[in-house]
């Protein structure tokens, strides 16, 4: 066979903001919550895949459960724009933190998720017959963590004796990101 099933809950979102306009512009305030927790696990259940070490017969691949411990996340967000120029140009701005959706215990690198701040900047100018040009770019920083206690071990699929399950901690090391990021559009709005 070659199928498989994947079970998992995934998370149930509350999302909430203010904001405030005023003549040349706006200011918007947001708090966003996932609840990841309910995603303990994820199965993945093979139909009628056969797996085969040296010198053993084969036999079918058992469900592989990954024990994700994922834990709830929030988020806080603040931003705005404004009408630097009527008509001609719009200047955006805005920041946020954002907490991991795992532990620094359960981090590898399959699930890597830490602590984050991120601030983007943007505009839009406006161009002749309706066109226009959005700009914007942005900075997301993602706070180190070193992990030496991890919690989430390897263990092999397929062990030769599948009685016997050895497994070992393979999520120790030092965690950091940084990403930055531009984009740019052309874009129109017509009357039709």
């Amino acid at each position: 066979g070659d199928d498989i099933t994947i079970k998992l809950y995934l998370p149930l979102v509350l999302r909430v903001g203010l904001r405030h306009d005023f003549s040349q512009g706006s200011l918007e305030l947001a708090y966003a919550w996932e609840g990841w927790k309910r995603t303990e696990k994820i199965e993945i259940i093979p139909d009628g895949i056969l797996i085969q070490r040296a010198e053993q017969e084969p036999r079918n691949l058992d469900t592989i459960t990954i024990q994700t411990r994922l834990r709830d996340t929030y988020s806080f967000r603040f931003g705005g724009d404004y009408q630097a120029i009527p008509d001609l140009l719009l200047v955006r701005a805005g920041s946020y933190y954002e907490r991991a959706a795992i532990g620094p215990k359960r981090l590898n690198v399959s699930q890597f998720d830490l602590d984050k701040v991120g601030v983007t900047a943007g505009a839009r100018v406006e161009l002749i017959a309706g066109l226009f040009l959005e700009v914007a770019l942005g900075y997301v920083h993602w706070f180190e963590v070193t992990v030496s206690d991890s919690k989430v071990m390897f263990s092999d699929p397929a062990p030769p004796d599948p009685t016997t399950v050895e497994s070992w901690p393979i999520g120790n090391g030092t965690y950091s990101n940084t990403q930055i990021f531009s984009m740019a559009a052309l874009g129109g709005q017509f009357d039709l």
